[in-house]
């Protein structure tokens, strides 16, 4: 029954039409034929067919055919209702003479014009509001149905921004470092390069098409792209990075590239070679309140700035916000010479 019930798209409501009709029919069989003795198989198959089901499902249908707009649709429509109240009523007409017929009490005379079109408006009302019914809910249902499919779509739009918005000054960068490596024949510098910004691209490009991912992978993300920086620069810049051991992130999964976001934004605008004004990197999990806590600092560089925002600041706080709500809070602070960017997390599971 759950799964019955359990309606997501309008390919499901289909259950719930086999299920509604089972269940009338079913009681409608145990009602009539246990309680009216000349009720016979024919008559539950007019009463069925065209006095309940037709109503139904001609202003079901009717409603249907609304959507595609149009004169000519406008009237097949009224076509349609009139055509499954003429139906309706003709077997209505048919079921009410077959009972008095086989009921010797109840002569056929006695069924009146007037108690015929009073019982027919009732029943014709009865299942017309049914069709209403059904209509609208599927008609929520498929609009339901239709944002969630919005969202995917948005969700892949985003997705596909990020991958391309990877600062492509970090790469130019990079692949001047390799020339300068291989030009000078440091063999063993350029693989470990290459490795690393194999790591950085297949994560960016190929591990980011869910939704969520595997924190410790995003982890690694930060790893990968520090320790190419590094490279870079012989090992001469000045980081103070910090965070959980792999075995103590588990499953935990977060948003894709959120963390290096931040991470990016303090190298392209932070002092990266004093020793007493390092960038400050430090994540820290709270396992028994369920938090991520995530921090960066970074003293403001004298040189000209990058232009530009990398994977880009907004559209990080967008993606967080449609994915965490009221459970996150991303702050900033500019103190005059430093800049400092703090993301906490709740409910982040386990």
């Amino acid at each position: 029954m759950r799964s019955i019930l359990k309606v997501e798209s309008a390919k499901d409501f289909r259950k719930v039409h086999i299920a509604f009709w089972v269940f009338w029919l079913a009681l409608s069989a145990i009602l009539n034929f246990s309680v009216k003795e000349y009720f016979t198989p024919g008559l539950f198959l007019i009463r069925t067919l065209f006095v309940n089901i037709c109503p139904f499902y001609s202003v079901y249908a009717a409603l249907k055919l609304s959507k595609k707009g149009g004169k000519v649709n406008y009237w097949f429509r009224i076509l349609l209702l009139l055509l499954g109240m003429a139906i309706s009523y003709g077997a209505h007409w048919c079921y009410f003479m077959q009972i008095a017929y086989n009921t010797p009490e109840m002569p056929q005379t006695a069924v009146t014009a007037k108690m015929l079109v009073a019982s027919f408006i009732a029943n014709y009302l009865y299942f017309f509001l049914f069709g209403l019914m059904f209509y609208f809910f599927e008609d929520l249902v498929q609009k339901r149905e239709e944002a969630k499919l919005a969202e995917n779509r948005r969700h892949v739009a985003e997705t596909a921004f990020l991958r391309a918005q990877i600062n492509p000054h970090f790469l130019l960068n990079t692949l001047n470092f390799f020339y300068a490596s291989a030009a000078l024949g440091k063999s063993k510098e350029l693989a470990a390069g290459i490795l690393k910004l194999s790591d950085i691209m297949r994560f960016a490009l190929t591990e980011t098409s869910d939704k969520m991912v595997l924190l410790k992978d995003e982890i690694r993300f930060i790893e990968a792209y520090i320790e190419l920086n590094q490279m870079r620069f012989e090992n001469k810049l000045s980081i103070e990075y910090i965070a959980p051991p792999e075995q103590e992130v588990g499953r935990i999964k977060v948003v894709p590239l959120v963390l290096i976001t931040l991470v990016e934004n303090a190298f392209k605008h932070g002092e990266l070679h004093e020793p007493e004004h390092p960038v400050k990197i430090n994540l820290d999990l709270n396992h028994s309140e369920q938090c991520l806590k995530f921090f960066v600092k970074n003293k403001k560089t004298s040189d000209p700035k990058e232009r530009g925002h990398g994977i880009g600041l907004e559209n990080t706080i967008s993606r967080l916000q449609n994915e965490y709500g009221n459970n996150y809070r991303l702050s900033f602070n500019d103190s005059g010479d430093h800049y400092d960017a703090e993301l906490i997390i709740q409910n982040i599971g386990s």
